[in-house]
């Protein structure tokens, strides 16, 4: 069973004598957190920085960076996060590995995970510095609350293409559209719903999301991209979503 760092366990203890009668406790919390490490948390705004390398300057300078980029992407998706958020922030690749769920040896040896929203209050980051990558994990949490539910899921495309948008930089993202268009390999949007399992696609995948999140803003502005988010979270069919008339 895959546990993330940060992971709230609630249980408690039942215990049946020979004459069948059940005793049991009152229901305890317990707060799973990665034991490899000696953690030093930073709180602030409903944001906590966990690190164990690197300076308190360092986690001050990431507070600040989550508490503006929860702010800002909350603004433009018209959503409100009203519960407390906890990042974890890994020295290295080999520290962070093996807190993240498992996947293929093949995408594991292609691709190197710099950040992953694991549930709906928490992520992981690698490096004590990574700005953008926590900007992007952060965005994923505002996207969750702005528009997934029981009814309605973000396409894949729509919500890795917002945390993009909520970076400062799309870096290498917009190059592989930009390669892509020059050699007329896109992808198309109906293919870019769910996430691409040939690891050699997933940085055009990126960047596409990317672009069609930043061509909604430009054409039809922050009401309307808001107002999709929320019609996905109400359960509205996709395809009745996108009208000739945006």
């Amino acid at each position: 069973i895959y546990l993330p760092p940060g992971t709230t366990i609630e249980y408690h203890w039942e215990v049946t004598d020979a004459g069948g009668e059940v005793g049991k406790t009152e229901q305890a919390t317990f707060v799973y957190e990665d034991a490899r490490f000696d953690w030093t948390p930073l709180a602030a705004g409903g944001v906590t920085i966990n690190y164990y390398s690197g300076s308190e300057k360092d986690a001050q300078s990431m507070l600040d960076v989550a508490a503006e980029v929860i702010s800002s992407m909350s603004q433009l998706l018209g959503a409100t996060v009203d519960f407390p958020v906890k990042v974890w922030a890994y020295d290295s690749t080999e520290d962070m590995r093996p807190a993240l769920a498992r996947r293929s040896a093949t995408y594991e040896q292609s691709i190197i995970t710099a950040g992953v929203r694991v549930s709906s209050d928490t992520v992981l980051v690698l490096g004590n510095v990574s700005y953008d990558t926590l900007r992007h994990e952060l965005t994923h949490v505002v996207t969750a609350v702005a528009g997934e539910s029981a009814f309605g899921t973000l396409p894949a495309w729509l919500d890795e293409g917002t945390a993009v948008y909520g970076q400062k930089d799309p870096g290498g993202f917009k190059d592989a559209v930009d390669r892509a268009v020059d050699r007329g390999s896109v992808l198309s949007v109906r293919s870019i719903t769910s996430y691409p399992g040939d690891p050699s696609k997933v940085e055009l995948f990126y960047g596409e999301g990317w672009s069609l999140v930043s061509y909604l803003n430009n054409e039809y502005g922050q009401e309307k991209f808001a107002q999709l988010f929320a019609e996905i979270k109400g359960g509205k069919p996709f395809a009745e979503r996108v009208s000739p008339e945006g």
